[in-house]
């Protein structure tokens, strides 16, 4: 895992990593480390964990529903030199806004899609990512 800059989040930097099979599998990729995973975390604190949503494609209308999937991400530290990221992958549907005065445009916001998730969200997938810090990468 390594920071990245970010024009997305409040704080310029995002949460990136590259997944590999072992300690020796990075050291041998760290020269050519793409951005596999970005996560971004916008609320929490260090002792209870952050949080923080993505959406691995854009809200859609679908009838007079907009409609995407939401990935909920919650970060934690077992360690000072750990951290576990659970990423729970929910469909979410909220009705359409009103169209622009003059227009007949609908459109649906990732904000919307966020705001509409529910405990009674179905749930699609669920992740789990550990990464420990090792020196020398």
């Amino acid at each position: 895992m390594y920071s990245v800059p970010s024009d997305e989040t409040p704080s310029g930097a995002a949460l990136a990593g590259q997944f590999c099979g072992s300690v020796l599998d990075c050291r041998r990729r760290v020269k050519d480390l793409p951005t596999v995973v970005n996560y971004s975390f916008l609320q929490g604190s260090d002792a209870a964990g952050w949080v923080g949503w993505g959406l691995p494609s854009p809200p859609d209308v679908v009838g007079d529903q907009c409609v995407a999937e939401v990935q909920t991400h919650t970060l934690t530290s077992p360690s000072n030199r750990a951290i576990r990221i659970d990423t729970r992958q929910v469909e979410t549907g909220h009705d359409v806004s009103e169209p622009e005065p003059g227009t007949t445009t609908v459109t649906c916001t990732i904000r919307g899609a966020i705001d509409a998730i529910t405990p009674d969200s179905p749930c699609k997938k669920v992740f789990l990512l550990e990464a420990t810090f090792e020196e020398g990468l």
